[in-house]
């Protein structure tokens, strides 16, 4: 089924006038508020990709924390999940690129909902090549990155959560995803290694590097080759759009 709808997503992509890149929404990090109001927007764009036959990429971190606990779910999470679910039902137009703070939740997408999932995307854009990840393997210096990606990525890290309550395994979660954003934010990316990582990208003949993870809307040229990020929903409610040759970001409202 997975590679069926990879298939069918990429050969959509790759003809389509419009297409829709989201990541970094975070929902959950919130107050319940501003949380309600990332669900109607969500849903609003969703709903105009599915009335418009728009495929939507979603390049990680849609979740502060998503994690797979077999029969239990977040009460809080059941919108944002019903609403990607009902875009895969319907339409088939969507595709998640797990971020490293909805990592623990491919079981759940997959096996639960039947939403496609991987690391990373690659394929072509009206002939041209790109490749698309959350990007937080990128940065690599910090202890605090290194500390976060190997407690994302230990499995017994992730047997032993599993064993703990789900209101203090929450608890815990939430500390962890504040520590990182809080960490991130006071980071002065200059984007320089980003760069680098995009001309090693670009040598191997690609023509679009798409990556999200620094919450920061950036688009840079060279040779006609492109690096863009996305942005982000916490603090420039960004999405990145490709339209009719073109790469922008759509400041959300």
């Amino acid at each position: 089924m997975e590679k069926k709808y990879l298939d069918k997503f990429l050969k959509h992509i790759s003809s389509a006038e419009k297409i829709y890149f989201i990541s970094d929404i975070h929902f959950g990090c919130e107050h319940p508020d501003k949380e309600m109001e990332k669900i109607f927007l969500f849903k609003k764009i969703l709903n105009r990709a599915r009335n418009n036959n728009i495929p939507v990429v979603l390049v990680g971190d849609i979740f502060d924390f998503l994690f797979d606990y077999g029969k239990l779910l977040d009460i809080t999470q059941l919108p944002m999940l019903a609403e990607l679910y009902w875009t895969v039902k319907e339409k088939g137009d969507l595709y998640y690129i797990l971020g490293n703070h909805d990592f623990w939740g491919k079981e759940l997408l997959e096996n639960f909902l039947g939403i496609p999932t991987s690391y990373n995307l690659a394929g072509e854009i009206n002939h041209k090549k790109f490749w698309a990840s959350h990007g937080e393997t990128v940065e690599k210096n910090t202890p605090a990155d290194k500390l976060f990606r190997w407690m994302l990525h230990n499995s017994f890290n992730i047997s032993s959560f599993r064993l703990l309550y789900p209101r203090l395994a929450k608890l815990l979660a939430r500390s962890i995803s504040h520590m990182s954003r809080g960490h991130s934010s006071k980071l002065n990316y200059s984007f320089d290694k980003y760069i680098q990582f995009a001309r090693k990208k670009w040598d191997q003949g690609l023509d679009y590097v798409i990556l999200a993870h620094l919450h920061q809307p950036f688009i840079y040229s060279e040779n006609h080759k492109y690096l863009i990020i996305t942005g982000d929903w916490l603090i420039h409610r960004t999405m990145l759009v490709y339209s009719k040759g073109r790469f922008y970001h759509e400041v959300l409202n």
